[in-house]
């Protein structure tokens, strides 16, 4: 007889010999392997197996594994034409694929014709051609790309939206302030990198956004190893503090500044708020890499 604990335990000993179990018969106890116990079966197709015997007592195992092929030969087998399976309609048999499997042609309500396994199609697997995965991709699209039109970025607003390759890759239509026509990539205008058609090359004031100007230092921060990061708004802040004029020769900075690393970023300098100052192009330009004691000594500051 069967045991509860035996069951539960694996080391008691079942003694189910002469029961049937869906199509296995026990035969005779194996021993334990494994804190399991194996006993031999007989399926009902002749075959003599080893199992262990909790798997077969709780039902996990009702045949030596012709039970799933006899199934699975009936799903193949059976006559699926004119069925329909998501937005395919089984036309007809379709031959065989290198696998052996049985290929049904099925018309997707797109239009496309395909061959599918009947595998695939009875389990769900393929329920289009494939143009249900690229309507939800182009969907996912749509959502994951922010519409940029009528927005400006330094001298270009954006007119209409060009091409979109990818979740987060596109290109835009831009109209210049000096007149002149630039598709610009939606990430170039994000980050700041994409301000005019190449006219802001030529002219003295900045129109790269505090954001874009804050994420192009971080990345040389990250390109010389060095810690720290700054935001627009605290750049803002600063330029309040130095009441909008040059840390350095107290000329009016206006929108012509430069953010300067005091200690440079190449002297082990930290790219952190605490480290950055405003200067005028001319002051930024002359100072460079000098540690700022040297260069307050040149300046005549220091004795």
């Amino acid at each position: 007889m069967r045991t509860l604990e035996g069951l539960c335990g694996e080391s008691m000993t079942l003694k189910i010999d002469g029961q049937k179990f869906g199509r296995l018969t026990a035969l005779q106890r194996l021993g334990s392997r494994d804190k399991k116990v194996f006993w031999s079966f007989k399926c009902d197709c002749g075959a003599v197996v080893e199992m262990a015997a909790t798997f077969v007592v709780r039902g996990h195992t009702s045949s030596c594994g012709c039970l799933r092929i006899e199934r699975s030969r009936e799903s193949v087998l059976s006559d699926i034409s004119g069925r329909s399976y998501g937005r395919l309609a089984v036309l007809g048999r379709a031959g065989r694929s290198e696998g052996g499997r049985v290929l049904w042609s099925c018309q997707c309500e797109c239009g496309s014709t395909v061959d599918v396994s009947a595998k695939n199609l009875l389990n769900g697997t393929k329920v289009s051609c494939g143009c249900r995965k690229r309507e939800a991709r182009a969907e996912n699209v749509a959502a994951r790309i922010v519409d940029l039109v009528g927005q400006r970025f330094g001298k270009l607003t954006v007119l209409r939206l060009v091409e979109r390759m990818s979740r987060s890759v596109a290109r835009w239509l831009c109209a210049c302030d000096c007149g002149g026509i630039y598709v610009a990539p939606h990430s170039s205008l994000q980050q700041g990198r994409a301000i005019s058609c190449g006219c802001a090359r030529r002219d003295k004031t900045s129109y790269m956004p505090e954001a874009a100007i804050a994420y192009a230092a971080g990345c040389r921060a990250r390109r010389r190893n060095a810690g720290g990061t700054f935001t627009g708004e605290e750049v803002g802040n600063l330029y309040q503090k130095q009441k909008g004029r040059c840390a350095s020769c107290m000329r009016k900075l206006g929108n012509a500044f430069h953010r300067d690393h005091i200690v440079a970023l190449i002297n082990g300098g930290m790219n952190d708020i605490s480290n950055i100052q405003l200067l005028c192009p001319r002051c930024n330009l002359s100072k460079g890499r000098l540690d700022p004691l040297e260069w307050a000594r040149r300046n005549g500051r220091l004795i």
